[in-house]
């Protein structure tokens, strides 16, 4: 468990915070991969890049993906996080901000290890109908950034929900301004 009836809400949101942290640290934390869901309810699992201590969280895609173009057309989007072994989920609701071919993206591109860069720029764009896997695999000789984006989460709510038995405990947090506004909520 992350916490308990007798945890403070601000001890609840500061060990949701080092889980979060953690998450984007360790590559086999289960907050590392989480499932995206833009307006209109389509969903689709990420790798969490970075956590900020403000709660902005990023993680990487490619330009020419669906996700991007609804992303500019609404920010809007809802985060899910769950940790089995802990048995606690975490839901962020927040805005995304797309960064593509801008210093934010660059700042990134340059910390990713050249092999992995293959991933932001296949020749044939996410979503494309292929006839067979091997063609998704065919790149451009020389690997650039031209297709790398950074998509960032700024959260404005989180809802927290530690499940345990028929005693489950939830709470909230919406910021407000810069700061945080913490509330227990039934489960």
């Amino acid at each position: 468990m992350l916490f308990d009836i007798h945890t403070s809400l601000d001890d609840v949101f500061q060990r949701v915070k080092g889980e979060l942290r953690e998450g984007a640290l360790d590559a086999n934390h289960p907050f590392r991969f989480f499932p995206l869901t833009t307006y209109g309810s389509e969903s689709r699992y990420v790798v969490l890049r970075k956590f900020s201590e403000n709660f902005i969280f990023s993680f990487f895609t490619d330009s020419r993906s669906s996700k991007v173009g609804q992303l500019m057309a609404k920010s809007q989007v809802a985060l899910l996080f769950y940790d089995p072994g802990k048995r606690v989920q975490v839901r962020v609701k927040g805005k995304a901000t797309v960064h593509h071919q801008d210093d934010t993206s660059a700042l990134f591109w340059e910390s990713i290890p050249r092999e992995a860069r293959k991933a932001y720029g296949p020749l044939i764009h996410p979503g494309h109908r292929i006839g067979h896997p091997s063609e998704a695999h065919i790149w451009p000789e020389s690997i650039d950034d031209r297709f790398f984006t950074v998509v960032e989460v700024f959260a404005d709510k989180l809802d927290v929900m530690q499940l345990s038995g028929f005693d489950h405990i939830r709470a909230g947090f919406e910021r407000e301004g810069g700061d945080w506004r913490s509330y227990w909520l039934a489960p």
